[in-house]
């Protein structure tokens, strides 16, 4: 049974950056900032209002997030948190945690366009437009990106 899995809506902290690793095949680091819940946001003393993690995605969905997506962006990541450790140059130990994704959702605004009508919703992509974009990328269906065709607003989740 595979329990380690967590999923993440937050907005990206930098713009992402497409990376290609020795063996040819293309991941991005990023960060994503989730907000805490008002009754703990500003409890400690550094007055942080959101935690961050750090993520890696691979394939196609690296691909997705560097074209797709940009400093600010508000996204949904799901997959397992690992626990990193290496000895950096100096010598001296490092321990992190980072999230390998295995699913992302693109859930900013799609830019307005001429063919837009009044009665669609204006927070992400239909269902059908994010496969034609897949299709149009050359998804196979072994490197499926996360999109359920719902909507999902998390302004309107109370957490007090």
């Amino acid at each position: 049974m595979y329990n380690n899995k967590v999923r993440y809506i937050g907005r990206l902290t930098r713009d992402v950056e497409l990376r290609t690793s020795r063996a040819g095949k293309a991941y991005a680091n990023f960060t994503i900032a989730v907000s805490l819940p008002k009754d703990m946001a500003h409890t400690d003393e550094s007055g942080r209002d959101a935690d961050f993690f750090n993520c890696i995605a691979f394939g196609r969905n690296a691909e997705l997030l560097s074209e797709h997506t940009h400093k600010g962006s508000r996204i949904l990541v799901e997959g397992a948190q690992h626990e990193d450790r290496y000895t950096a140059k100096d010598g001296t130990k490092v321990y992190g945690t980072k999230l390998y994704t295995e699913e992302i959702g693109l859930l900013d605004p799609k830019p307005q366009t001429a063919a837009h009508t009044p009665n669609k919703p204006t927070n992400q992509m239909t269902a059908e437009e994010f496969q034609e974009a897949l299709i149009a990328y050359g998804e196979d269906d072994e490197e499926e990106a996360f999109y359920d065709g719902s909507i999902f607003d998390d302004s309107a989740l109370d957490f007090t």
